[in-house]
C-alpha cells in the first residue's frame, strides 16, 4: 500500500505540459462555486423546494434527454474505452491545485488519463520506524428509534437543561425520509414517516409503527404501507397534524387552539379553520418553540391521549386502519456533524455526555456511523512507555492475540523491546488487543492510498480444501480519478480482521443486558445460550485517507 507524504516541494516539469492542453485556459479563472465548502451536508437529500411525492422515474428523464438527440443510442462506453489514454503525474495535479489552475484541471476531464505517482511521494511502510495510526475518530451520523408510543427518541436523559429547545415545523410534514438513510431505520419507511421539526441540526420525525411493535415485535418485521413515497400520505399527514394540534390545545401551549379535532372534509383549508398550528391568519410557515419541559409534556400527552383521540375519530378516518393499527413513535436523526469522539484526554467526560444524550431504556434501535482516519507515521524518535504503567493498565500480558490457542504469558520486564531488525516485539492483553510499549515522540505523518489490486485481502474468507481462499464478503471498488489502481471500497460486511473484535464487543454488551435481566429472573439457563447479535455492521467503507463504518 503506497503512502504519500503530506508535505514536500514540487516543481512543474516541462514535459508534463505536453500531457494536456493549456490552450483552452482562460485569462480569468473563476470557480463555479466560491461558497463555503466545509459545511457538512447530505448529497443524497433533495432540497425541500424540489421535493415531490410523485417524482419522475429516471427512465423517463433519460428518454426526455436523449430521444431527440441524434447521438442517442450510441454505445458511449465503447467509445470512451476506445479513446487514447494519456499519462499524468501526481506532481502535475498538485501544481494545478497549489496555483489554482482550475480551468486546466477541468480540461483533463475531456479525455482519458492514467495517474502516475512520482517516486518521491511513496514511502516504504515495511520499515521498523513506519507504523500505522488508527485515529482520530469522528461521529458522522446517529439515529434513535423509540421503543414505545411517544417522543422518547427526542428526549435527553436530564431533568433540566436551560439550553435545550426544539422547533415544530408541521408545514414541512410532506418531506420524504432520505433514501440514503433508509437502511439505518431498521424497518421499511414507505408510507410511515412524517417530519415534524428539529432541534438544532437534529431532525425530529414521527414513525407510524404497528401496535405489535409496542408489544415487543422486531423492527425488521415492520412491512411497508401502501403508497409511493417514504412519507405518510397527504390525508394521513393531515390526520397526524390534527392530533398534534389536539395535544397542544390540551397542553394550553402558546395560543394554539383546536376548534374541532376532526375537521371534515379533511383539507388544508379546513385544518387552518380549525387550528393555528400551521400559522396565524395568512402565515404559512409557523414554527412552534418547545422547551425541554414542553417536549416532556408533549411526549406524555402522546402516550396518554392517542387512544382517546383515535376512538373519537370519524369512521372515514379509520377505514384504512392507519390510525387504529399503528401508533406514533419518535425518531431522531443527525448526520454530517463530524464530531470527534474517543478523545484520549476526555474519555470520562465523553461517557457522561452519552449518558445524558438519551434514556436508552426507552430506545429500541440506534444507528451510527463512525469515520476513523488511518495514516502512517514515519518516526524519527521513540519514547518508551514505563513498564509499571503497562502492568497497571493491562495486568497479565501474552505473546500472541486471543485468536491463537498457543499463546503464552510473558513477563514484560524480561522481554526485549525490539527485535534484531528494530521492530517492536508485540505483547497482547487478555482481551487480545496489542499493548504498545513505546510511543512516537517525533514523526512525519503520511496519508494512505488504498490499493484496489490487494483490497480483497481485507475481506478474505476461510481457507478451503486445496488451499483456495475466497472472499468472505462481497465488496465494490471505486477507483479515484485517473488512477484505476487506487480508490475506495464499500461492503455490507465487516473487514475480516475486525470480526473477532466485533464479537467481543457484542458479547460485552449482551453480558451487561443479561446481568440486568438476571436481577429479576432466577432462570440461569439464559446464561448458557449464545449471545444474540445486538451490534450489527450494516456498511463498511474503506476510503483512501480514512475508513467509515456504520453500525446499529
Amino acid at each position: 500500500m503506497p503512502i504519500f507524504p503530506a508535505n514536500g516541494d514540487v516543481e512543474m516539469r516541462v514535459d508534463d505540459a505536453l500531457l494536456f492542453d493549456f490552450e483552452e485556459e482562460v485569462a480569468e479563472e473563476v470557480l463555479a462555486d466560491e461558497g463555503d465548502h466545509d459545511v457538512p451536508f447530505d448529497v443524497t437529500e433533495v432540497p425541500q423546494q424540489l421535493e415531490a411525492v410523485d417524482g419522475h422515474h429516471q427512465a423517463d428523464v433519460n428518454v426526455s434527454l436523449y430521444e431527440n438527440d441524434g447521438a442517442y443510442g450510441q454505445d458511449h462506453v465503447d467509445k470512451f474505452k476506445a479513446s487514447a489514454v494519456k499519462a499524468i503525474r501526481l506532481s502535475t495535479l498538485r501544481y494545478m491545485h497549489e496555483n489554482k489552475r482550475a480551468m486546466s484541471a477541468i480540461s483533463l476531464l475531456k479525455r482519458r488519463h492514467r495517474l502516475e505517482v512520482d517516486g518521491e511521494y511513496v514511502v516504504n511502510i515495511h520499515g521498523a520506524n513506519v507504523v500505522a495510526r488508527v485515529a482520530p475518530h469522528y461521529l458522522d451520523f446517529v439515529l434513535y428509534v423509540g421503543s414505545r408510543r411517544g417522543l422518547d427518541a427526542a428526549l435527553p436523559n436530564v431533568d433540566v437543561d436551560h439550553t435545550w429547545s426544539a422547533k415544530l415545523k408541521l408545514n414541512l410534514g410532506y418531506r420524504q425520509w432520505p433514501e440514503s438513510r433508509q437502511g439505518a431505520l431498521g424497518f421499511d419507511p414507505k408510507g410511515r414517516m412524517m417530519y415534524v421539526g428539529n432541534r438544532l441540526e437534529e431532525q425530529l420525525w414521527i414513525a407510524m409503527l404497528p401496535n405489535e411493535y409496542l408489544e415487543g415485535a422486531e423492527l425488521r418485521r415492520v412491512v411497508e404501507m401502501e403508497g409511493t413515497g417514504r412519507a405518510v400520505s397527504t390525508q394521513h399527514r393531515y390526520m397526524l397534524t390534527m392530533f398534534v394540534a389536539y395535544v397542544l390545545d390540551e397542553m394550553r401551549h402558546e395560543d394554539i387552539a383546536c376548534i374541532t379535532p376532526y375537521p371534515e372534509p379533511l383539507t388544508l383549508e379546513s385544518i387552518k379553520e380549525s387550528t393555528e398550528i400551521l400559522g396565524r391568519f395568512n402565515e404559512n410557515n409557523r414554527e412552534i418553540t418547545l422547551r425541554l419541559n414542553d417536549m416532556r409534556e408533549l411526549h406524555r400527552q402522546f402516550m396518554n391521549l392517542w387512544e382517546r383521540w383515535v376512538n373519537g375519530a370519524p369512521a372515514s378516518w379509520k377505514r384504512d386502519g392507519f390510525l387504529t393499527d399503528n401508533s406514533p413513535v419518535g425518531v431522531c436523526m443527525l448526520y454530517g456533524q463530524n464530531q470527534p469522539i474517543m478523545v484520549a484526554t476526555a474519555m470520562e467526560e465523553e461517557k457522561r455526555n452519552w449518558d445524558r444524550d438519551r434514556n436508552y431504556r426507552h430506545i429500541s434501535h440506534m444507528s451510527f456511523s463512525l469515520a476513523t482516519h488511518l495514516s502512517y507515521l514515519d518516526v524519527q524518535e521513540w519514547e518508551d512507555i514505563p513498564i509499571r504503567v503497562i502492568e497497571q493498565n493491562n495486568g497479565v500480558l501474552f505473546d500472541r492475540p486471543d485468536t491463537d490457542g498457543n499463546r503464552r504469558e510473558v513477563d514484560v520486564r524480561e522481554l526485549e523491546l525490539v527485535d534484531e531488525e528494530g521492530f517492536e516485539i508485540n505483547v497482547y492483553n487478555e482481551a487480545g488487543y496489542r499493548v504498545p510499549r513505546r510511543r512516537p515522540r517525533e514523526f512525519r505523518t503520511c496519508g494512505v492510498m488504498l490499493d484496489l489490486e490487494r483490497v480483497h485481502e481485507l475481506f478474505k474468507g476461510q481457507e478451503e480444501e486445496g488451499g483456495e481462499v475466497r472472499n468472505g464478503a462481497a465488496f465494490y471498488a471505486y477507483p479515484l480519478a485517473f488512477s484505476r489502481r487506487f480508490g475506495n471500497v464499500k461492503s455490507a460486511s465487516v473487514i475480516t480482521n475486525f470480526e473477532r473484535r466485533m464479537e467481543r464487543l457484542n458479547e460485552g454488551v449482551c453480558m451487561e443486558m443479561m446481568e440486568g435481566e438476571m436481577e429479576d429472573d432466577d432462570d440461569e439457563e439464559m446464561w448458557h445460550h449464545t449471545p444474540p447479535w445486538v451490534i450489527i455492521i450494516t456498511k463498511c467503507k474503506p476510503f483512501s485517507g480514512k475508513n467509515n463504518a456504520g453500525s446499529s
